[in-house]
């Protein structure tokens, strides 16, 4: 029995007030956009606010011996209180600042990385040698819970984490160790507890902020309002939690199942696509992937497959006809030649070493008649990018200054760098690459290969590959050339490093491209245009559903804990 169904069953005994959201719309919640992560954040709001478990006849209710001095963040069910953590008398230690005793006894030191899902985990511990009396002031016990101290992290920074089974172990200091009497409180409902969203909030307007890390102290967990039910509704509501949970995790395994099984089939029909040979041999595999169009493009990323499709075949040659008419590539490998000359002449770009013949053993793929293959550095200027940031190139607000283009000044899904954000001294020039408008500019660094076209003059660091086209050739096919993951994998082959890998200018220059007739060429980026256009059109309307969904969720979400 699938989890969805199982959570519709009518035997369910949980969810009394909140059983039309959690129950009857628990799948509409689930598959939203982050409808898992809302669901857990309900979850854990409804129990909390008493909304998971019907209190039982002999329950008893909770005396008002203590007084709770602040506004009650909501209404509380019958038999609960509000309570300052500080007012039960709580044990508070900061952890162990020692990172090793000489002489000292080996144990078990709990550090941050110990820590997952706001459990301890004694996957990868270390052991430390420490004092016998430290190891008795900092040993943990079960049901303790440890306080993430400090961190960069604000979502971390007073994290309440359980300690369950008592392991033989100490914590560092970047903890704060939290003991409460199991006569009032169940440290699990304290922690499940500290997870809500109101907890989270008061806890970070309190974090003290130092030198880019977030602290939070002993006067700050001890002024955390509590709401306090009776003990056996706390272990009931932790039981409830627990297996709404376990919901939550199988559903995010069954959407990841039908993530993979779903981009398996996209892969295999849209692969039809590219295998087609000719136009007519496209259109009949397109009309079979036509008929599952709904079910296949049901998703953002979907439509980024179907993108990267459009433009495999562009260069494929099988996207639009060949007319035998059109102006032969041998007569434009001319024309390219003769620009790139003159290039060279006006010093714009440099001479480059001739270039290998291309052997049959490197086309990667059958071409139309009247396409022909070549090295991309035989149809233009390949270089990379000069220094870093050189010394004599002080950044200066001076409109004297050269445009220093960087990759920030790039927008997402972007085609073009319009502007400079920063510029250099003229005489810095020596020691960067200069760039020109119609240049295009890859990146080099750790996501490279992404390209743009310049419209402004400038000068790049090395984090740049500079490629410049002569004018006869159709710069907007060039740009869907590279952008396509045909060039994406040759870029892969053509980088080089270790840790951090760049494209070599050398490789990039002999990578085989596919080259069309000029007017071909234009064709092509025509009805790329077009069906890119039908492409954005599509994903506008899948964001919209995708919102109106997410609003209904909310919603629902809304009225549940009204």
């Amino acid at each position: 029995m699938s989890a969805v169904l199982e959570a519709r069953e009518p035997s369910a005994r949980y969810l009394p007030s909140a059983q039309a959201v959690l129950v009857r719309q628990f799948e509409l919640l689930a598959t939203a956009h982050g409808g898992v992560a809302r669901l857990r954040n309900l979850i854990v709001s409804l129990a909390v606010r008493g909304g998971l478990s019907q209190r039982e006849p002999t329950d008893a209710t909770l005396a008002p011996d203590m007084t709770y001095d602040g506004d009650a963040p909501y209404e509380l069910p019958k038999g609960w209180r509000w309570q300052r953590l500080g007012e039960l008398q709580p044990e508070f230690q900061n952890g162990a600042a020692s990172r090793g005793d000489a002489g000292g006894q080996p144990i078990t030191v709990l550090r941050l990385a110990d820590i997952r899902n706001r459990r301890v985990s004694l996957a990868e511990t270390r052991t430390v040698p420490i004092r016998r009396e430290d190891i008795e002031k900092y040993l943990l016990r079960d049901g303790d819970i440890l306080i993430t101290r400090v961190n960069g992290s604000a979502d971390i920074v007073g994290q309440f984490n359980l300690v369950e089974g008592g392991p033989r172990a100490i914590y560092c200091d970047h903890f704060i160790r939290l003991r409460v009497s199991r006569q009032v409180l169940e440290p699990h409902y304290l922690a499940l507890f500290a997870s809500c969203d109101m907890v989270r909030k008061r806890i970070g307007d309190l974090f003290i902020s130092t030198a880019g890390q977030k602290t939070v102290n002993q006067g700050h967990i001890a002024s955390l309002p509590i709401a306090i039910p009776p003990l056996r509704d706390q272990a009931r509501i932790v039981a409830r939690v627990n297996e709404l949970m376990q919901l939550c995790d199988a559903l995010e395994a069954k959407g990841r199942v039908e993530a993979q099984q779903h981009a398996r089939l996209l892969e295999t029909l849209l692969g039809t696509l590219t295998e087609s040979t000719t136009p007519e041999e496209l259109a009949a595999n397109w009309q079979r992937v036509a008929e599952h169009f709904d079910l296949l493009l049901d998703r953002p990323e979907a439509v980024d497959v179907l993108e990267q499709t459009i433009l495999q075949l562009a260069v494929r040659g099988t996207l639009v006809r060949q007319d035998a008419n059109d102006e032969p590539v041998s007569l434009l490998l001319r024309r390219i030649r003769s620009d790139k000359n003159r290039l060279v002449a006006e010093g714009k770009i440099k001479s480059d070493k001739p270039l290998a013949t291309l052997d049959s053993g490197e086309v990667p793929f059958d071409i139309p008649v009247g396409w022909d293959w070549m090295r991309l550095g035989s149809i233009a200027g390949i270089e990379r990018g000069g220094s870093p940031r050189p010394i004599e190139a002080f950044l200066t607000d001076s409109p004297n200054g050269l445009n220093w283009i960087k990759i920030g000044d790039t927008e997402k899904g972007g085609k073009y760098i319009t502007s400079a954000r920063e510029r250099i001294r003229p005489e810095g020039l020596s020691k960067t690459r200069k760039v020109y408008p119609g240049d295009f500019l890859l990146t080099n660094s750790m996501s490279f290969g992404r390209p743009y076209i310049t419209q402004i003059e400038g000068c790049i660091h090395d984090g740049w590959l500079r490629i410049s086209p002569p004018s006869s050739l159709n710069k907007d096919y060039l740009y869907l050339l590279l952008s396509s993951s045909f060039m994406r994998e040759l870029f892969v082959a053509a980088a080089a490093g270790g840790v951090v890998q760049n494209l070599n200018a050398d490789k990039v220059r002999g990578v085989p491209i596919p080259l069309p007739p000029l007017a071909e060429q234009t064709r092509i980026v025509t009805r790329v245009t077009e069906l890119l256009r039908l492409c954005a059109d599509l994903r506008q309307r899948l964001a919209a559903s995708q919102a109106t969904q997410s609003r209904l969720a909310e919603a629902l979400v809304e009225s549940a804990l009204a």
